[in-house]
C-alpha cells in the first residue's frame, strides 16, 4: 500500500477531524505530518531557505509566511520519502476532500514505476492535454502549463530528491515553483478526473495573505505581473514539453 502523508498543523483540530473522516470512509491508513509555523525554530528554518533577494528580482510580490511554511512542510515530507525505502507516497494538504474513491488509483500506482515523477491528483475534470497512460480507470494527462494548487499528489522517491535539490533556496510559492519544470527537472502529470479537491469550508490563509502583499500601486502590480508572465512564457518556449521517457512502466518492465 502506498504510504499517505497529510500535512497539517498540530493545532488544527477541526481540520484533522475532517481528514480522519475522509479516510474512515474508505478504510485507508494515513499519517499526519506536522506542518511548520508554530515554533520560533520554524522562523529560523524559513529564513535559511527563503531567498528574499531572488524574490525581489524575479517574483511579483513577497512570499507570505504561511506560503513559506507550506513550502517547508512539503519539503519535509519529500525529505522523509527520500530517506525511506518507499518508492512513492501520496501527499495531501489538510483542506482536501476525496471527490472519487482513491483506492483504484492507489492500487494501480503500486504496480507502476513512479519513482521519478509527480502526479497531481487535484487537476479537475476539465483539464486539456495529451493522455499518456492510465492509472486504473483515470487518464494521466501531460500538459505544458500545470494547474495551480498542491492539494494532493503522488510523488516518487527520486522525484522528491530532485525537488529537494532544486528548492534548497526558494523564492516562489510551491504551486508556482512546480510549474517551472525546466528548472526542477521533474516530470509532473495530472490525473483526470481528479481524486481530490479543496474543501469549501476551509478558509485559506495563503490567498488572504497574497492579497495583502501585492504592491499598493495598481500600475506597479501590472508591471511586476507582466514581467513574471513574460519570463514564464519565455521559459516554456525555450524548453521542451513537461515529459518523461516511458514513466509509467509496470514494475516488471512492461507498459502499464
Amino acid at each position: 500500500m502506498v504510504q499517505t502523508y497529510v500535512l497539517s498543523l498540530k493545532s488544527s483540530r477541526d481540520r484533522r477531524l475532517a481528514v480522519q473522516s475522509q479516510f474512515d470512509r474508505y478504510g485507508l491508513p494515513f499519517q499526519f505530518f506536522d506542518a511548520l509555523g508554530d515554533a520560533a525554530a520554524d522562523a529560523t528554518l524559513l529564513h535559511n531557505h527563503y531567498d528574499s533577494e531572488m524574490n525581489r528580482k524575479h517574483f511579483k510580490r513577497p512570499m507570505s509566511s504561511p506560503e513559506g511554511y507550506c513550502y517547508l512542510g512539503h519539503r519535509a515530507i519529500w525529505q522523509h520519502l527520500a530517506d525511506s525505502d518507499e518508492d512513492v507516497a501520496m501527499v495531501l494538504e489538510d483542506d482536501f476532500r476525496f471527490v472519487a474513491d482513491p483506492r483504484p488509483m492507489l492500487a494501480a500506482s503500486a504496480s507502476k514505476n513512479l519513482r521519478g515523477v509527480m502526479i497531481k491528483l487535484d487537476g479537475g475534470s476539465e483539464i486539456e492535454g495529451t493522455t499518456i497512460g492510465k492509472m486504473g480507470k483515470a487518464a494521466l494527462v501531460q500538459r505544458k502549463v500545470l494547474t495551480a494548487r498542491t492539494t494532493g499528489y503522488l510523488i516518487g522517491r527520486d522525484a522528491a530528491k530532485s525537488l529537494l535539490a532544486s528548492s534548497e533556496r526558494f523564492y516562489r510559492p510551491i504551486d508556482l515553483d512546480l510549474k517551472h519544470f525546466w528548472e526542477h527537472g521533474v516530470p509532473i502529470f495530472l490525473l483526470k478526473p481528479a481524486v481530490v479537491c479543496e474543501r469549501d469550508d476551509c478558509a485559506s490563509l495563503l490567498s488572504t495573505d497574497r492579497k495583502t502583499l501585492k504592491p499598493a500601486s495598481q500600475f506597479l502590480r501590472f508591471l511586476k505581473n507582466l514581467k513574471y508572465q513574460l519570463a514564464f512564457r519565455y521559459g516554456l518556449l525555450r524548453n521542451s514539453c513537461n515529459e518523461a521517457q516511458s514513466p509509467f512502466l509496470s514494475k516488471n518492465g512492461k507498459t502499464g
